[in-house]
């Protein structure tokens, strides 16, 4: 729940947006913004990628060397297959972008 939300202030004071949220950008399962699900971005003008739109592991919509930046928070533990959604997600970015993904990691089973 609002985990891009939650990082903001650090991140803000970090250079964090300043330095790799720039250029046309996708966010990977932010929500929709016509429900108001979508209401944790890392950006406005981002696109807002949801499952309805395709597959977040196979994001076949998308061409390759799309975007200047990938942004995925806490999608990846969700995915069946979060290698190839890695492989895809490096693919929609642009040679030399930036691909930002944070997920859970749990320790001890």
């Amino acid at each position: 729940m609002a985990e891009t939300r939650k990082a903001y202030a650090r991140r803000f004071q970090e250079g964090f947006y300043e330095k790799y949220i720039k250029g046309r950008g996708i966010d990977i399962g932010c929500g929709r913004i016509d429900t108001h699900d979508g209401q944790d971005t890392i950006s406005q003008d981002a696109v807002h990628h949801d499952k309805d739109i395709c597959d977040a592991t196979t994001m076949e919509v998308y061409e390759d060397h799309t975007f200047d930046y990938v942004y995925a928070s806490h999608v990846l533990e969700h995915l069946s297959d979060p290698v190839t959604a890695l492989q895809n997600w490096y693919r929609i970015c642009k040679p030399g972008g930036i691909s930002s993904s944070a997920c859970h990691i749990v320790t001890g089973k």
